[in-house]
């Protein structure tokens, strides 16, 4: 799993699994590839602000998968978070 100060600071929780992820659990690999791709970020020049803002949108987009929506009988859409 990522560090988990990182997984909250971007409102996601590192113990859910999330829809657009699929079934797979979080390993020690995920940390691994999360540290490396902070580190191509570094590498290439970004900013601490640019990778803040990249993160939140990939938060971002993991989250919206999370939406489900519903039609009622007399054809109202209602919009929801994740069903716990």
């Amino acid at each position: 799993s990522t560090n988990n100060a990182h997984t909250k600071k971007f409102g996601l929780s590192s113990s859910s699994v999330y829809k657009i992820l699929g079934n797979e659990r979080t390993t020690a690999q995920d940390s691994k590839l999360y540290s490396l791709t902070n580190s191509a970020f570094n590498a290439l020049g970004f900013t601490s602000s640019v990778v803040d803002d990249i993160w939140s949108i990939v938060a971002g987009v993991i989250l919206l998968g999370e939406l489900t929506c519903t039609e009622s009988a007399d054809g109202h859409l209602s919009i929801g978070g994740p069903g716990k």
